[in-house]
Formats: structure tokens, C-alpha cells, sequence
């Protein structure tokens, strides 16, 4: 009798369990994966990465960059604002910004196209926004970093 007992305790009790297991399943719905999402850069030294759910890193060389958390940029919204940019086909990465789009990648060794820059306003703009995201201040960065500084232009004579 007293196997009994114990035996409808046992199915009780796994019965109960594997509800919650189930109740617990549907709670809680998988997060969609953090992908890199724009790439911007100033030279080969200033880089700011960001990611699908508006976090990133922003950094200089090859050092670890600052983290600033997600939802510090409305990737859609940058996204746009870049696209408004005046892009110029013969710029490139000494004398221009420039930016890419992993949504544009053509396959896993195949980056997309990169643009390229001299706007004065809006990428000097998101970098200082990462900064400040990432807790840090610009004296945390090299003398210009996010700027673009180009020399003046060669006199041929």
C-alpha cells in the first residue's frame, strides 16, 4: 500500500515538473542574434562598429575598442542618414570617411561595397555619440579621432 502511495506521488510530482518545463519553453521566445550591422572609419586607425540592436564598439589601431550598450543607435535610422550622405567614387580611406553595410555583404569573404565621404557633419557626430555612450571622454582618444583631417592639397610646382 504504502508503494502506492509513494508511486502516485512520483507520477504527481513528474507530471507537475514537465508542465513547467513546457509553461517555461513558451515564455520565453529565443532573441534574435547580434550581428555587426554598419562598419564607419576614418583612416586605418578610427573605427566604430555597430551592431543590429544599436550597441557597438567604437576604437582606434588594433587595440579592444569602448563598448556602448545596445539601443545607444537606431540602426535603421543611421542607416538612412548614411545613405543621404555625398558619396564620392573616388574617395578612399586616407583622405575620406567611410562606411559599409553588412546587409550589402556578398558572401562570408565578400564585404560589400565601401563608401566613401567628406561630409563634415554626421559621421564626426556618431563617433562622438559612441564615445560618450561608451563612458568614456574624448581625452580617453587620440588628438582627432572621429575627425577627418586631411592634409592640404600638394602645390606641383
Amino acid at each position: 500500500m504504502k508503494s502506492l502511495a509513494i508511486l502516485g506521488c512520483l507520477l504527481s510530482l513528474s507530471a507537475f515538473v514537465g508542465t513547467d518545463e513546457v509553461a517555461a519553453q513558451d515564455k520565453a521566445p529565443p532573441k534574435p542574434a547580434i550581428k555587426r550591422a554598419i562598419t564607419i572609419g576614418i583612416r586605418i586607425s578610427d573605427w566604430l562598429l555597430i551592431h543590429s540592436d544599436g550597441s557597438g564598439i567604437v576604437g582606434f589601431g588594433d587595440g579592444p575598442g569602448r563598448q556602448f550598450t545596445a539601443g545607444t543607435f537606431d540602426v535603421e535610422k543611421v542607416t538612412k542618414e548614411l545613405k543621404k550622405l555625398p558619396i564620392d567614387p573616388k574617395g578612399e580611406w586616407r583622405t575620406h570617411y567611410y562606411f559599409g553595410f553588412e546587409s550589402e555583404r556578398k558572401g562570408p569573404e565578400k564585404p560589400g561595397p565601401r563608401y566613401h565621404t567628406q561630409d563634415p557633419k554626421l559621421i564626426p557626430a556618431l563617433f562622438q555619440k559612441a564615445i560618450e555612450a561608451s563612458g568614456k571622454t574624448r581625452d580617453d582618444f587620440p588628438p582627432g579621432f572621429g575627425e577627418l583631417n586631411t592634409p592640404p592639397p600638394r602645390d606641383n610646382k
